[in-house]
């Protein structure tokens, strides 16, 4: 049986505030603000070459090898531009992540931090710069928190399925560290119905962000995302109150574990049963704020503590 046709995402022109909240908000499904960042200066002034040539002594880790089971490896921002984008055939890397305006305070002016203006800044996150090559695969996942992509530098092609698909996605269990994953990890896997044979029939909703686009990504919703150029993008998260306590609790236990939470590999059982213990004291927490907010973090702190003896 064909996989069923690919849905269209909206594109629309960046709204207030007030439209995004009243009319698209509501949706809850992912959307494209079209050309919403074409008037930043990053837009147009940021290039791989530009980066390379005024910024390539920053030393940077990138991460080499399959996505969880990566090593980081130390290197300047000129070497990786070198290796994985000028080279032919380039290495496999990618520089994700990046806290952009900490590591170049001077780029913040280069960007408008009030649009998109569509949710309280005061829980946005540090935005993220991702520089990546041609190809480079980020594997099925979803994100907890609403959160914006602007897209600088080359395309990037989405695929969307709904929270209603989440049984025909192949998750880890909802207990796993990777429990926002699917075990569709990578580009040959999504092809492989064979393995995967509910994945045949999951509804996909489908776009490619242009240079000067913005993607909006609602939570819940699994995605995977495929580089069509060399790419510069900008990530921005937003979170609420609840998530904001949950983060600050779980604090602890991601300086407590260290490297060992970029792969499922090293993952011991005890890990997981924390991770486990940690989830259940989320459920009775969801509202906490300030006092309470700390305690719950101190918990976590024993926790972790009683788990490394």
């Amino acid at each position: 049986m064909p996989q069923p046709a690919l849905n269209p995402i909206k594109r629309i022109e960046l709204p207030t505030r007030s439209e995004f909240r009243k009319r698209w908000l509501p949706l809850g499904e992912p959307l494209i603000f079209t050309r919403a960042v074409a008037n930043w200066r990053a837009t147009r002034e940021w290039s791989v070459e530009a980066f390379k040539n005024s910024l390539g002594d920053t030393m940077i880790w990138a991460e080499r090898g399959p996505l969880f089971e990566f090593e980081k490896e130390r290197l300047s921002l000129a070497e990786y531009i070198e290796r994985t984008i000028e080279a032919d055939p380039p290495e496999t890397m990618y520089w994700s992540g990046a806290r952009v305006f900490q590591l170049w305070p001077m780029l913040v002016d280069h960007i408008d931090l009030d649009r998109p203006d569509l949710f309280n800044q005061a829980l946005m996150a540090l935005p993220r710069m991702y520089i990546g090559p041609l190809a480079s695969f980020s594997p099925i996942h979803f994100d907890h928190a609403p959160n914006f992509t602007a897209q600088i530098v080359g395309r990037k092609r989405w695929v969307f399925y709904a929270p209603d698909q989440t049984d025909l996605l192949y998750r880890y269990p909802w207990h796993h560290f990777l429990g926002h994953f699917s075990t569709i990890n990578t580009r040959e896997k999504l092809e492989d119905f064979d393995r995967f044979p509910l994945f045949e029939r999951a509804q996909a909703w489908e776009a490619v962000v242009e240079p000067g686009d913005m993607i909006y990504v609602p939570p819940k919703w699994w995605h995977h995302v495929s580089s069509l150029d060399p790419t510069i993008s900008l990530h921005f998260f937003w979170k609420t109150w609840p998530q904001y306590a949950l983060q600050v609790a779980r604090r602890p236990l991601w300086n407590a574990f260290g490297k060992s939470q970029q792969s499922d590999a090293v993952l011991d059982w005890r890990k997981i049963r924390l991770i486990r213990q940690l989830r259940a004291m989320r459920g009775s927490h969801d509202g906490l704020q300030g006092r309470e907010i700390a305690e719950v973090g101190e918990k976590a702190s024993r926790l972790v503590a009683r788990t490394r003896k």
